[in-house]
């Protein structure tokens, strides 16, 4: 499970979609928040 936040850090739905994380953190449009627990921080 990972906690998806807005860019202005308000919480989201989490997601269990690692495959989806993964992209979106590798076409630079998220960035890691915290990794305990995991949250990744929308940039777009």
């Amino acid at each position: 499970m990972v906690c998806v936040l807005n860019k202005n850090g308000k919480p989201l739905m989490p997601t269990k979609r690692r495959g989806k994380v993964r992209h979106l953190l590798k076409d630079g449009k998220a960035k890691v928040a915290k990794l305990e627990p995991s949250a990744i921080k929308v940039v777009v």
